[in-house]
């Protein structure tokens, strides 16, 4: 697209003549290959925005081309970048990104498992704030690291067909209910 621009487009003074590697008459004064290459120079110093100086562009056409070129570049480095996060964050399996994925499925166990939205709030608000303090995540205590009337509300309401079977626990206030040792 470069050569084009000098070629087709270009005036009297184009980012090829100045560079000295092209004439008004003559699109390229030495080898091909090496005309070729400057070009995917400038190409590279532009798309990268590095720009050391030593081509730039001389004409309207070419200042758009070199515009068009850098938007170019920054949007590929940007999907680059924005891919690379997805891949390291695919891969995560302790950080924040693997403490997420535990708690959502945790949370849609303890949906299906029909526990109340304000016990399984809890519990979660309960998981976050340990993760808060800690940083990372450890499955085994997932349920024993909480505290004992949340543990208690928890076994309680899994366990409450059993509770309703035994007639002494169903008799009792759920206050009471909630101070028996956790098993």
């Amino acid at each position: 697209a470069w050569f084009a621009i000098h070629r087709y487009f270009g005036g009297d003074k184009t980012w090829a003549t100045v560079d000295g590697i092209a004439a008004l008459d003559d699109i390229c004064r030495i080898d091909v290959a090496d005309c070729y290459a400057r070009s995917v120079h400038l190409v590279i110093t532009t798309i990268s925005s590095v720009g050391y100086g030593d081509i730039w562009p001389q004409t309207p056409l070419e200042t758009g081309w070199q515009i068009v070129v850098v938007v170019t570049g920054a949007c590929l480095f940007a999907s680059l970048i924005g891919a690379y996060t997805l891949i390291l964050e695919a891969h995560d399996t302790e950080g924040a990104s693997a403490f997420r994925a535990k708690l959502r499925r945790y949370d849609a166990h303890m949906h299906r498992s029909k526990l109340p939205k304000e016990l399984r709030e809890s519990v979660l608000r309960h998981h976050e704030h340990r993760y808060a303090l800690t940083r990372c995540v450890d499955e085994a205590s997932i349920t024993s690291d909480l505290t004992a009337p949340l543990r208690m509300d928890l076994a309680l309401y899994v366990h409450r067909a059993a509770f309703a079977k035994i007639r002494v626990f169903s008799a009792l206030p759920r206050s009471t209910a909630r101070r028996l040792p956790p098993g």
